[in-house]
Formats: C-alpha cells, structure tokens, sequence
C-alpha cells in the first residue's frame, strides 16, 4: 500500500469520526515535555499551562513539540 493510500484512508476516517470539542474543552498547541507525563501546552488565549497526560497513555502515546492535543479543563 502506498503513502498517499494510506493519507486517503486515515483522512476519511478523521472526517468521517472526528468530533469538536466540547465545552471543557480545548485544541492546545504542545510546547514541550517536562518529564514522563507531564507537558507544557500554549492555550487558545495565549497562556501557557502544564498538563498531565493520564497514566493509561503513559507509553503509548508519543506527543512532540508542535503537536496539537485537546485538553480538558478540571
């Protein structure tokens, strides 16, 4: 299978399942990392804010700086 197959697929999959955020929610920008869960993210108004990715992610998501995550408000 080739790359731009595969591009089509995952692409039609995110609009097809792809949901907006929620209230609480919030797209944020991640800005680095901080150890084994903790990471720094730059929120829609501009402030910077550390977060907590939960313990059943822990090693099975890799978020890089630049990425974007969605991120819950307590």
């Amino acid at each position: 299978m080739g790359g731009s197959k595969r591009n089509h697929v995952i692409k039609s999959a995110l609009q097809e399942y792809a949901e907006p955020p929620g209230e609480d929610e919030h797209i944020c920008k991640a800005l680095g990392s901080r150890g084994s869960n903790k990471i720094d993210v730059e929120l829609p108004d501009g402030h910077t804010a550390l977060v907590i990715l939960p313990a059943r992610f822990h090693k099975k998501i890799w978020i890089r700086k630049g990425s974007f995550v969605i991120v819950k408000a307590a």
